[in-house]
């Protein structure tokens, strides 16, 4: 209504556990309500935000709509198996990125997954890599060298493409 133009959206939504869920080690661990809780907070809000926020995208400039996902999400790179709600929740993502990336390719917009690392937070812990300021910096950059030719692709965050 107030024709508003975004030329950059970035989701951040993630979600791994808390004080009742944790992701699962082992095939027994599966739990119904952990894996839709996987599914409601990493996947389906992804859908929705490209449903909602990339008709209001300025298809006439580099327009970039990111989500964060997670190495973990890729099925190519899966050689330790376990967290299963998890990974498949950000492969989900990613399926969902490539699919809209494929709708979008006459709209120019530039659609992307990106892995943030491994970073010091609630979610990654105190033994991670890298610094939220570190993964944020890098994801930046990444953003910004962006080009149209990328969407529908994985990157890490130094920018550097992944396997699905």
């Amino acid at each position: 209504e107030q024709n508003i133009k975004i030329n950059i959206f970035i989701n951040t939504i993630g979600f791994l556990h808390n004080n009742y869920y944790s992701p699962e080690k082992k095939l027994q661990d599966i739990n119904l309500e952990y894996m839709k809780k996987c599914f409601e907070v990493n996947t389906i809000p992804t859908a929705l935000m490209i449903k909602y926020f990339c008709p209001l995208m300025i298809k006439e400039e580099k327009s970039i709509f990111a989500s964060i996902s997670a190495k973990v999400g890729s099925i190519s790179d899966n050689y330790l198996g376990g967290w299963y709600s998890y990974r498949a929740s950000k492969a989900a993502v990613n399926n969902i990125m490539v699919s809209i990336s494929q709708e979008f390719k006459s709209k120019y917009i530039t659609v992307s997954s990106f892995h943030p690392g491994w970073v010091r937070t609630d979610m990654g812990g105190p033994n991670a890599t890298l610094s939220a300021k570190e993964s944020a910096s890098s994801l930046i950059k990444s953003f910004e060298n962006l080009t149209f030719e990328d969407t529908g692709k994985f990157f890490n965050y130094d920018g550097k493409e992944m396997n699905f």
